[in-house]
């Protein structure tokens, strides 16, 4: 077996979207639980720089221009979809790892010429799209590490890769981590960075 790691698009975001399709395709900021700042942004809310962490009363004036929606954040909400689009990945996988309201761990197969099981990686992702409206993307490696760090990989080049990479190919592990900085992998924070670069 083999890991993975799912997480959710604009996790907040794609949520209220679910309950809200007006909100589709319009830029859109989830706030803090005081309403004071941004913690969930649409892609076309970053294209209109809006920063994580973004205190609203500083961008009043960029809300009314560009027409940003806002939402209060609804946790119960976003844990009944946690909980949801964990049991569709539960079909697929003996072995689901809550890792934050975000994302899980999962187990899948390694296929007999070693790679990971990107077929059922893609199945997964349009079954959790169908059943709870969620996009998501979702990285395959040998260990929990190289999972995530796969899935940062998927995010980041989406479009070209099609929201799954497996880095159980270590030609292609060599080839993206040229470009990868090394302070992007998971548990490596600042001071490691500076000793390893």
């Amino acid at each position: 077996m083999s890991w993975a790691i799912i997480d959710i698009t604009n996790f907040y975001v794609s949520a209220e979207r679910v309950f809200d399709p007006t909100l589709r395709n319009v830029p859109l900021i989830v706030l803090s639980n005081n309403d004071g700042c941004a913690v969930s942004r649409s892609e076309e809310a970053k294209g209109l720089h809006v920063g994580m962490g973004t205190p609203v009363f500083k961008i009043r004036e960029q809300l009314r221009r560009h027409g940003i929606q806002l939402r209060s954040s609804n946790y119960e909400l976003y844990a009944d979809l946690n909980r949801r689009f964990n049991a569709v990945v539960a079909d697929f996988s003996p072995v689901v790892e809550v890792y934050s309201i975000d994302e899980s761990f999962f187990e899948l197969p390694v296929l007999s010429q070693g790679s990971g099981d990107v077929a059922t990686a893609h199945a997964i992702r349009k079954a959790v799209l169908r059943s709870v409206g969620l996009p998501t993307r979702i990285g395959l490696g040998p260990t929990r590490t190289l999972s995530k760090v796969a899935n940062a990989l998927a995010k980041a080049s989406e479009k070209v890769w099609g929201g799954v990479i497996d880095l159980h190919d270590e030609d292609l592990r060599a080839h993206l981590f040229k470009k990868w900085p090394v302070g992007e992998v998971w548990g490596i924070g600042p001071a490691l960075e500076q000793r390893l670069t």
